[in-house]
């Protein structure tokens, strides 16, 4: 098991199965973002502090899809490949994101209303409400939070400029985000 310090860090992982845990409750330093180089999508896995995520000033409330809080305990996997997905329809607590974006303002606008992957939300009541997602640039893979400068009600899209995304985790050489499955992420912790 791999604890990725404060700050931004840059790990290399090795054969066999990996865990890093991202963010750790019992620290109260806001976590950076780190780079990951050799993680093995067939054995390695990624864990999420709630707390730590919590703790950055971008975030509100991590929630999932349809808006409910995220605690610690189990993951579920949305991939989304289609316009239009509805991703509050389910509790899901990581979305990942076909396609190849070159920069965050890229992805953003895409996921807003009008953009070519615009998604349909559930209840984010308040502003700075925060979603874990994955998206890829078409060589490597980012694993961050997808947060709402304004609230969006149950069934409805984001607002044009309203979404921002703010990095965690990048996976160097993982190409393809949506090749990430549930069993790529261990157990959030609080």
């Amino acid at each position: 098991m791999i604890l990725a310090g404060a700050g931004d860090d840059t790990i290399t992982l090795g054969d066999g199965l990996d865990i890093l845990v991202w963010g750790d409750k019992s620290n109260a330093t806001e976590h950076g973002h780190d780079t990951v180089t050799g993680f093995d999508t067939a054995n390695d896995k990624l864990v999420f502090s709630t707390a730590s995520i919590e703790e950055l000033s971008s975030v509100g409330a991590h929630v999932a899809g349809d808006g409910s809080d995220v605690a610690a305990g189990a993951v579920t996997l949305l991939k989304v490949d289609t316009k239009a997905t509805d991703i509050g329809a389910a509790a899901n607590s990581v979305i990942t994101i076909d396609g190849n974006y070159a920069t965050t303002d890229d992805l953003t606008k895409a996921l807003e209303t009008g953009g070519d992957m615009e998604l349909i939300f559930g209840a984010l009541d308040t502003a700075n409400d925060s979603i874990l997602i994955a998206y890829d640039d078409g060589a490597d893979t980012h694993v961050g939070m997808l947060t709402t400068s304004a609230a969006i009600s149950d069934g409805n899209k984001a607002a044009s400029d309203t979404l921002s995304f703010t990095e965690l985790v990048t996976l160097t050489g993982v190409a393809d985000a949506t090749s990430l499955t549930v069993t790529d992420f261990g157990d959030f912790i609080a």
